[in-house]
C-alpha cells in the first residue's frame, strides 16, 4: 500500500468543493442568476421608484422594474461591476468561504482563465475581507512576520531583502520623476536642539545617526547606503524601528522623510501573544510558502476569516461582496500592508 504524500488533503478538499461548484455554477449566466437571486434575497437590489420586483432573463445582467419599467444594470456600482469573469469570482467566494487554500496558478487551472486575472480576482476578495478588520483587534508590527516576507512584489527595492517593501502608515507615495532629484542631493539634518535629544535618548548610535540623516523632505535608501557609515541592513533596522515609533514616513520607491509631528508612539497594548503570532507564520509558511510585504495584512485578513466563524459563517463573503464597493486592478497595485499589521482576533 503506497503511502500518501504530503499535501494531498487540501489537495482532495479543493476538489470536493470544485466539483460541488461545477454542478451549481455551470457558466458565468448561471453566476450571473446566483448574484441576482442573492441581491433580490438580501433586499439590496431597489429601483428609484422603490419597487422591488423585478422581471429577468436567464443569465442577463439587466433587469426590468415591473412598476415603472426601468431597466437597471445590478452589476453596476458594485463588486462585480465590469467583471467578465462571474463564475471565476464566485468560485473565489467559495473557496474563501469554505477555507480552501488555492493558488492563483492551480485557480487559473481549473477555471481555465489566465493567471493574472485569477491573481487579481483573488486579491479583490482578500481585499473585501480586509475591509472587515475591526479597528480594536489584535495587532502587530509587520517586523515579527520578517521570516516569512521574502517574495518580492512591484515595491521591493533593488539589492535589498523584500521585506523591505516601503509603504508606510500614511500611504504616501512619491512620484518617480523625483527619484533623479533625489538621488543627486544628500539630506543631512545638523539639528542638536533638545526636542531632538529627548526623542532619540532610547535609541542606538545607529537609529540616532540614521534619524539624523532625515528631513521634513524625502530622502533616498540609497543616498543613506552611499554614506558607508553603516551596512544595509544596520539601515534598514533602524528605519523600520523609527517606522514603528512613528518618527519616519516611508513612501514609494524607497523613499523616507522626518514626520512632521511626532508623538512618541510605542508598540499598541492590545498587541499580539507570540503563541497567535507563531501560528499565523506557520499557517503561511505551510499554506503559502511566504509572501511579499505589500500584501502580507491580506493573507493574515485571509487567515482570520478562516479561523473567525462567529463573523464570517455561512454565506458571510458573499454577503461582504454584495455590498462592497467596485475594486480596481489599480486598487490592488496601490494597496500596501501598514506597519502596525491588523490580526481580526
Amino acid at each position: 500500500m503506497k503511502k500518501r504524500k504530503h499535501g494531498k488533503k487540501p489537495d482532495i478538499k479543493i476538489a470536493k468543493l470544485w466539483r460541488s461548484l461545477r454542478r451549481r455554477i455551470k457558466s458565468d449566466e448561471h453566476a450571473a442568476d446566483l448574484i441576482f437571486k442573492e441581491l433580490m434575497k438580501a433586499k439590496l437590489l431597489v429601483c428609484t421608484c422603490g419597487s422591488t420586483d423585478f422581471g429577468r432573463e436567464s443569465g442577463a445582467r439587466n433587469c426590468q422594474c415591473v412598476d415603472c419599467r426601468e431597466e437597471i444594470w445590478f452589476t453596476s456600482n458594485m463588486f462585480f461591476r465590469k467583471a467578465k469573469l462571474l463564475r471565476a469570482y464566485l468560485a473565489a467566494i467559495w473557496f474563501q468561504q469554505n477555507d480552501a487554500v488555492i493558488t492563483p496558478s492551480h485557480f487559473a487551472k481549473l477555471l481555465r482563465i489566465e493567471y493574472s486575472s485569477a491573481w487579481e480576482i483573488q486579491h479583490k476578495v482578500k481585499l473585501v475581507i480586509a475591509s472587515h478588520l475591526p479597528a480594536e483587534s489584535m495587532q502587530a508590527p509587520y517586523k515579527v512576520f520578517i521570516d516569512i516576507t521574502f517574495r518580492r512584489s512591484l515595491e521591493s527595492l533593488k539589492f535589498t531583502h523584500p521585506s523591505f517593501d516601503c509603504p508606510g502608515e500614511d500611504g504616501g507615495q512619491t512620484e518617480r520623476e523625483n527619484n533623479g532629484e533625489q538621488n543627486s542631493s544628500e539630506q543631512e539634518t545638523t539639528e542638536d536642539n533638545s526636542t531632538d535629544a529627548e526623542k532619540m535618548k532610547d535609541f542606538t548610535n545607529v537609529e540616532a545617526e540614521v534619524y539624523s540623516w532625515l528631513t521634513d523632505q524625502p530622502v533616498s535608501f540609497d543616498t543613506m547606503v552611499a554614506k558607508g557609515k553603516f551596512s544595509v541592513g544596520q539601515i534598514m533596522g533602524a528605519l523600520g524601528l523609527l517606522e514603528i515609533e512613528n518618527l519616519v514616513t516611508a513612501f514609494a520607491y524607497g523613499y523616507f522623510a522626518r514626520k512632521t509631528e511626532q508623538p512618541k508612539k510605542r508598540l499598541p497594548s492590545n498587541q499580539a501573544p507570540a503563541a497567535i503570532i507563531t501560528q499565523l507564520v506557520y499557517c503561511i509558511r505551510n499554506y503559502h510558502h511566504g509572501v511579499s510585504r505589500k500584501y502580507l495584512q491580506l493573507f493574515l485578513a485571509q487567515i482570520w476569516c478562516a479561523i473567525d466563524k462567529k463573523r464570517w459563517g455561512r454565506n458571510a463573503v458573499m454577503k461582504a461582496c454584495l455590498v462592497h464597493p467596485p475594486i480596481s486592478r489599480t486598487d490592488i497595485l496601490a494597496y500596501c500592508s501598514p506597519m502596525i499589521l491588523s490580526l481580526g482576533f
